[in-house]
């Protein structure tokens, strides 16, 4: 019986079942990858051989952190999590996956390796970052609306109050204040403007990804 097939049926226990699931794997839009109890490698889904760039036979009996991606983004310790890892090509371009990585049992309640299922999540991330990027820069523009122009403009209409007292500027005072008070309502209104735009871009930032089993 082939490696992959062994694999399986320690997981599953039955060879038919083994080649079942096998198949099933290989149609999955998800990277899969089952490693032994000491993490390496044993089979890989033809996802994962396709967004990493690896054949199977190049990885067999490696562990993932030797060469796909930083161990210190992994809990060692932990025998099921869910990790968001920066993943690196055979060409040495980046992705990242959102992976699940859970423990196979025998009969016997012993561990006899693990299961990782991975999403490829680098457009979300790459949206994610944009997001920030835009976020940082709405919230200067917010706190230059709200303080560095209405600074000023808070001076020009205490100005025009002063001024009013004054004989023979009634209509210029006039024209300024209306101006004045006019350039205060659109700042006003741009500065609650890019808060609600930056209110919603920092939930957004704030959102993971779904993963959805496929």
């Amino acid at each position: 019986m082939i490696d992959f097939q062994q694999a399986l049926s320690d997981t599953f226990g039955h060879e038919r079942d083994a080649a079942l699931m096998a198949e099933l794997f290989n149609r999955m839009t998800n990277t899969v990858m089952f490693t032994n109890p000491q993490r390496e490698i044993r089979w890989v889904n033809k996802k994962f051989e396709e967004l990493t760039g690896y054949t199977l036979a190049e990885i067999k009996g490696k562990r993932p952190h030797d060469f796909l991606f930083d161990p210190a983004s992994c809990e060692e310790g932990s025998t099921q999590f869910t990790v968001q890892l920066k993943c690196m090509h055979k060409n040495g371009t980046f992705h990242w996956m959102r992976v699940e990585i859970n423990p196979s049992f025998d009969r016997d309640n012993n561990i006899i390796g693990f299961t990782a299922i991975g999403t490829d999540i680098t457009d979300y991330v790459m949206q994610r970052e944009l997001l920030l990027k835009q976020y940082h820069t709405l919230k200067q523009v917010a706190f230059t609306s709200s303080h560095l122009v209405r600074a000023p403009l808070a001076n020009i209409l205490s100005l025009t109050n002063l001024l009013q007292h004054e004989p023979g500027n009634d209509s210029l005072v006039s024209y300024l204040s209306e101006s004045a008070a006019k350039l205060d309502e659109a700042v006003k209104d741009l500065t609650h403007k890019v808060y609600d735009i930056y209110k919603m871009e920092s939930q957004l930032i704030k959102t993971p990804p779904r993963t959805e089993e496929k």
